[in-house]
């Protein structure tokens, strides 16, 4: 099927130039281009139209004033050269020595105006923009497990990383992951809110029923004013400044959050029933009181749900396959909007959750998010 872009002044004028043109050869002919972006897992799309000589070129695009607590977004400028410069370079140069390893996992990376912040095991670091000087280091105390690739308007953002037990302090010389310093290594039950400017920590919880935030399944992430965790047999939000408890969603249930979506609006992806057959729905959520404003209940059948974007809401599905065929669009109610079928092999890996990064003597790589 075939999908056209819908009809415009411009596409009439376009097709009425075209025939005149037969006629009257000496007469210019309007031009007209156009190119749709639709950026997934990034939560949103851009339009940009060009226009003839009569009509009023449009100004360049600019990102609309924004509160500290909004999620950050940004317009891309035109480059002035298509030459790239090197605005960071790190080398870990002794893994072996201050993780007790020679790989760690380094899950997160973000940019603000003024540095760059990469976490690598335990550890959060900020590296100047232009000069790759280290700017701070913050040692969250157990390895950071989770991370969500929003970032506040002011530059915050939240890291779930895992407590070390109780009894631990002093056990071991080294207070990073990989010493004698004892740790679960299944949960991941500590949320940290940080300012990544200057590393400080802002505030930090202890997740309710923690003992069930098992780390491969663990998820956070944040819309305006409000943090979100979900870990399979829970969830919980968090207000931004002050770091108190808005609401929660434990214990023993027959429908569970598995997932969120954050940026500019919260997604919830339900699981319901048996865990070998189970049903789904993804929620739109007030993320102040849990609330649901909609529900859409995926097709029975279905292998599984991703949730790849909360606004537009875009779900990636797999219908009778082991890895996601299809994107589902929704409409601002919940109602489907359209499907589009995903080529052979090309797929987003669990998209409310990142892909693992490993630091490895003696260069790390960044890893990737698409919620």
């Amino acid at each position: 099927m075939s999908f056209g872009p819908p009809p415009s002044e411009f596409t009439e004028s376009a097709r009425v130039a075209d025939s005149a043109r037969k006629q009257r050869r000496t007469n210019a002919l309007a031009g007209l281009s156009a190119l749709l972006a639709f950026v997934l897992c990034a939560g949103g799309w851009m339009l940009w139209a060009g226009a003839d000589d009569e009509k009023e070129q449009p100004k360049r695009p600019t990102a609309a004033p924004q509160a500290p607590d909004d999620i950050r977004e940004t317009v891309e400028g035109t480059p002035r050269s298509v030459q790239g410069r090197r605005d960071v370079e790190y080398v870990e140069e002794d893994l072996k020595k201050d993780y007790g390893r020679t790989s760690v996992r380094a899950p997160g990376a973000w940019a603000t105006d003024e540095v760059f912040v990469k976490a690598v095991g335990s550890t959060l670091k900020g590296f100047k923009l232009g000069n790759s000087t280290k700017e701070w280091s913050t040692d969250l105390g157990g390895p950071i497990c989770d991370t969500t690739r929003h970032v506040t308007a002011d530059g915050r953002t939240a890291v779930l990383f895992q407590g070390r037990e109780r009894g631990a302090k002093g056990k071991g010389k080294s207070k990073r992951e990989g010493s004698s310093t004892k740790n679960d290594p299944n949960v991941c039950g500590q949320l940290a809110f940080v300012d990544l400017n200057t590393g400080k920590k802002l505030w930090q919880v202890k997740l309710p029923a923690a003992k069930d935030a098992f780390a491969p399944n663990t998820n956070v992430t944040m819309t305006r004013g409000t943090v979100t965790v979900a870990w399979g047999r829970g969830s919980v939000a968090y207000d931004m400044d002050r770091g108190e408890r808005l609401w929660r969603n434990t214990g023993a249930k027959t429908c569970q959050d598995t997932g969120f979506a954050g940026g500019r609006a919260l997604l919830a992806l339900v699981t319901c029933g048996d865990p070998s057959d189970p049903t789904y729905r993804v929620q739109s959520v007030d993320p102040r009181s849990g609330k649901p404003n909609w529900t859409y209940k995926v097709a029975r059948g279905v292998k599984g749900v991703y949730l790849v974007s909360s606004q537009p809401a875009v779900l990636a599905v797999s219908a009778g396959d082991t890895v996601p065929t299809n994107l589902i669009t929704l409409d601002d109610k919940g109602e489907y909007r359209s499907t589009i079928d995903l080529p052979e092999k090309r797929y987003f890996d669990r998209c409310f959750n990142p892909y693992d990064s490993v630091a490895a003597t003696p260069s790390w790589s960044a890893g990737i998010s698409c919620s």
